[in-house]
């Protein structure tokens, strides 16, 4: 709401309304009612109230007078709008008098575009400009796209010129003409052809070749007039690379032995330059046929050393290695019989550092071959090292590794004390079938074995009193056992009247421990054999 009057039956509204707003394209009506069973209803102009309204009647606005009082604030308001026309402008199109075009007049809307309603005619042997504001206006023509039409009366003329046509011969080439018209200040077409290393400078008269012209202010003289393109010598740019980094710029004319430039790099020879979009290599000089801006890469060969191998008591498969600066390398590892190799190391001459792994490749310090990170930066001996190799010499009692020292390649070992096993007697230290000789030299793990031979014991068997050898009226025999025997064979088989032989056993009369049964078969002797060299072993008899 633009304004707020709080008026009773009888005031005087003359003067009440507000100046209504002004917009483009617009013009103000009048006042109306807005409210919905009065809405249209027209109470002022812009002169103020109508004068039936120009005094406040309750009823002329919709109130009832007698319960006008009752209703609430919100319910006793009315609501005035301004209400506008569009404005029409008149806009009138003027032609040239000797083309026939009568005046074209145009009712329009404030705000129109030009090119809405100001088309173009075609006009024999003319040249339609455009619009201007002004008669002779050829200088000044109007944008259709922009130009809008906001005055009540617009009048612009539709501007003609005559149309000319000019020649243009290139060398070696049919003429071709193109349509100008006078007035025009005119931008002359670039030749269809520009010779290798030349760049366009203009065209020239055929029959003057004092005066260049890119541009011309075209008149009627220039009706048929031949031209001829004009032509310099290029100039082009040469832009030298490396990688991403601009190492400089230069320039050049096509044919004149430009003469490259040189770039001496570090650890590198210099080859020449590529162009990078031909992919051709340049040195010295450009070749008197190449034209055009050029990048060129710099062409690089990393340097090679040479590194000579000293192989410290081994053997290497070649004494040299040829590395290439900014490359990893692997040098082939030499071997060594008794060692391990750890690399290959050079001397600074206050230290030696590894320069590669075990197995020859350059360690991360020296990935990348650079000879600024070695003495003179230029070639490099180096040497292997070595370890020693250590072995396992295990010796082995009954299966079980008893003793196990490490032992240097070509070093001797010593053995362990003899050892002692239960019914065996100690032979001597073997490698497989062979007594080892403990004066050679160890060259790898080794097992040494201990060999033992079963011990002879001396076996009593005695039948007892009351019974007798079936062959032999003694009451013992004797019999020489080995070891771990499992079955002993007497000469002579023991008999008593009224009994069976049950066993041999380790007590008198039969007691202890049960080790032969009555069919020679070993059970438990070797339990009861110590340190004794005989035994006595005792008949069981039972009664039948």
């Amino acid at each position: 709401m633009d304004s707020f009057k709080e008026v009773v039956s009888g005031t005087d509204m003359s003067n009440m309304l507000p100046t209504p707003k002004e917009f483009d394209g617009y013009t103000f009506k009048s006042w109306e009612i807005y409210t919905s069973y009065l809405a249209g209803t027209v109470v002022g102009d812009k002169n103020g109230f109508l004068n039936d309204y120009a005094i406040f009647n309750p009823a002329k606005f919709g109130f009832s007078p007698d319960s006008i009082g009752s209703l609430p604030a919100d319910e006793r308001t009315v609501n005035l709008i301004a209400t506008y026309e569009k404005i029409t402008c008149s806009i009138t199109i003027k032609f040239p008098s000797d083309l026939g075009f009568a005046d074209k007049v145009s009712q329009v809307d404030y705000g129109s575009m030009l090119y809405e309603v100001a088309r173009p005619y075609t006009a024999e042997g003319k040249k339609f400009v455009g619009f201007s504001y002004e008669e002779d206006g050829i200088d000044s023509i109007l944008d259709r796209e922009t130009t809008t039409i906001t005055d009540d009366v617009t009048v612009v003329y539709a501007i003609y010129s005559d149309i000319i046509k000019i020649n243009f011969k290139e060398d070696g080439k049919a003429a071709y003409s193109q349509e100008f018209y006078v007035g025009q200040t005119a931008t002359l077409p670039e030749p269809k052809n520009i010779p290798a290393g030349q760049q366009y400078d203009g065209w020239t008269l055929s029959t003057d070749f004092s005066r260049k012209f890119k541009t011309l202010e075209i008149t009627s003289s220039h009706d048929g007039i031949t031209l001829v393109p004009s032509f310099t010598k290029a100039t082009y740019n040469i832009t030298y690379m490396t990688g991403e980094t601009v190492l400089g710029t230069d320039t050049y004319s096509m044919g004149t032995s430009k003469t490259l430039r040189v770039y001496d790099v570090e650890y590198n020879t210099f080859t020449g330059w590529k162009d990078t979009k031909t992919g051709k290599t340049y040195s010295g000089t450009l070749p008197d046929t190449v034209y055009g801006d050029l990048t060129l890469e710099a062409v690089l060969t990393p340097k090679t050393y040479t590194i000579y191998l000293q192989a410290n008591g081994g053997t290497v498969t070649s004494p040299t290695k040829t590395v290439t600066y900014g490359k990893e390398f692997t040098i082939t590892p030499p071997t060594r019989k008794g060692y391990t190799f750890l690399g290959w190391s050079y001397s600074t001459g206050l230290q030696d550092v590894m320069l590669t792994d075990e197995k020859g490749k350059s360690l991360d310090t020296y990935k990348k071959y650079s000879g600024a990170q070695f003495i003179n930066e230029l070639d490099l001996t180096v040497t292997a090292k070595w370890q020693i190799n250590q072995y396992t010499v295990s010796f082995v009692v009954e299966g079980e590794v008893v003793h196990a020292p490490k032992v240097t390649y070509r070093a001797t070992v010593s053995p362990p004390s003899d050892p002692t096993v239960k019914g065996k007697d100690f032979v001597g230290w073997y490698k497989g079938t062979t007594a080892f000789d403990f004066t050679s030299e160890i060259t790898a793990d080794t097992t040494i074995t201990a060999k033992f031979n079963p011990k002879t014991y001396t076996l009593v068997f005695d039948v007892g009193n009351s019974a007798d050898w079936e062959n032999s009226l003694n009451q013992t025999i004797t019999v020489q056992y080995t070891y771990g025997s499992k079955k002993i064979t007497l000469p002579d088989k023991p008999v008593r009247d009224g009994y069976t032989f049950a066993g041999w056993y380790s007590g008198m009369n039969g007691t202890g421990t049960f080790v032969i049964d009555a069919s020679g078969n070993v059970l438990l002797l070797d339990s009861i054999i110590g340190s004794n060299e005989t035994y006595s072993l005792y008949a069981k008899w039972v009664a039948d």
